[in-house]
């Protein structure tokens, strides 16, 4: 090869690497909440621990994960026997100055945290560990570990957007689509098929009687019966059934959607049990621009109408997350009525954010949401608080 065809080479290399390396920082730079590792196999009775891991954020002052799993598969071994109920280990990415949830529920598959710095702790900026969760292997099967919930925030309030990778754990050897090992008929994904249906991948024997958990497929028509925990709420305890708020209204005589709590027991109807409300948009509606510092929360009370109504009818997986300038479809036909009298507390001194949210039965963030505070550590005795 000559001298000159050398350096035309090396010139074409070099255009080709400047060409790749500013898309390569820029997906290099996106926040990103990942669960390590990805995929995994166990056996029954076998531990193995799962990381969730923040990567490339930058100014977290605290954080709210909701993680949902199969708990007919898997089951989460406490990490600290001191404390009621089944806890996670916490990581050392941000200080836990202020735990406000930690809690993992065998029996409906579902992992809360959520934890913030106090001051005068500083914010983190990089990439680290929030969370090392342990499973055991219950019963064979598959199992995905998905995002019901999550919040980034820096110490101001602000969201930290980030994407999200779930992982998955096989208990057993077979994998996701298991040949059977005896000559038991395989389980159809819905429950109740005939002996004699023609068996599927990914069944059980169609003789056992499943437990309804949040990750159950059941028959249209047929209903589970669902416990509210702390921090939940009719949209997402309809997402976790792939049901709506309107129909597990509806089935409950729920009158006002945006009020249930902790210890309720609702009837959650799957496809067939209850005519869904149709959420075709009204004749009557108003488009709003959303502005800086606006919520979903504080939208849905200027126009009198819910959380709910604005997400159905924008098609918004997340109420948390909206931007500036985003245009919404607010509607003029509010099925539900409206709230009672908006609950409101007066600080006193000493008192905290934390402190209240207790005495409320309600959350830390939520009304750190619900009243647009710039910091949320900063509130003074006097103070006005809209409680939702």
């Amino acid at each position: 090869m000559s001298t000159r065809t050398k350096i035309a080479t090396a010139l074409l290399c070099l255009v080709a690497l400047a060409s790749v390396l500013p898309g390569a920082q820029v997906l290099a730079q996106t926040s990103s909440v990942v669960l390590i590792p990805v995929s995994q196999t166990i056996a029954v009775g076998e531990s193995t621990t799962v990381t969730l891991r923040a990567n490339n954020v930058t100014s977290l002052y605290g954080y709210q994960v909701q993680l949902a799993f199969d708990p007919a598969v898997l089951q989460v071994v406490d990490q600290d026997s001191a404390k009621t109920g089944v806890q996670v280990a916490l990581g050392s990415f941000i200080s836990p100055d202020f735990v406000q949830q930690n809690n993992a529920d065998n029996s409906t598959g579902q992992i809360t945290c959520v934890v913030s710095q106090l001051a005068p702790t500083n914010p983190v900026t990089g990439s680290g560990d929030l969370m090392v969760i342990t499973f055991e292997g219950k019963a064979n099967g598959q199992s995905t570990i998905t995002y019901t919930d999550l919040k980034l925030a820096k110490s101001d309030g602000t969201e930290i957007v980030a994407v999200t990778e779930t992982a998955e754990i096989t208990v057993g050897t077979g994998g996701p689509t298991a040949t059977p090992t005896s000559t038991a008929t395989p389980t159809p994904t819905p429950t109740g098929t005939p002996a004699t249906a023609t068996p599927t991948p990914t069944g059980t024997p169609p003789t056992a009687t499943p437990t309804p958990t949040p990750t159950a497929t059941l028959e249209p028509g047929q209903t589970v019966i669902y416990v509210v925990r702390s921090g939940d709420t009719l949209y997402s305890i309809a997402r976790r059934y792939g049901t709506t708020v309107q129909a597990i209204a509806q089935l409950n005589n729920i009158s006002n959607p945006s009020r249930i709590y902790a210890g309720q027991q609702l009837l959650i109807p799957r496809e067939g049990s209850v005519t869904p409300v149709p959420t075709t948009q009204p004749p009557s509606t108003t488009t709003y621009v959303v502005q800086r510092g606006d919520t979903l929360w504080a939208i849905a009370r200027r126009y009198g109408t819910t959380v709910q109504a604005i997400a159905l009818l924008n098609n918004i997986a997340n109420p948390s997350l909206i931007y500036v300038g985003q245009r919404l479809c607010i509607s003029g036909q509010v099925e539900q009525p409206a709230p009672p009298t908006t609950r409101i507390h007066v600080v006193r001194s000493g008192e905290t954010l934390s402190s209240i949210a207790r005495r409320y039965g309600t959350t830390y963030w939520a009304i750190a949401m619900a009243n647009n505070l710039v910091n949320p550590n900063v509130i003074y005795a006097g103070q006005r608080l809209v409680i939702p």
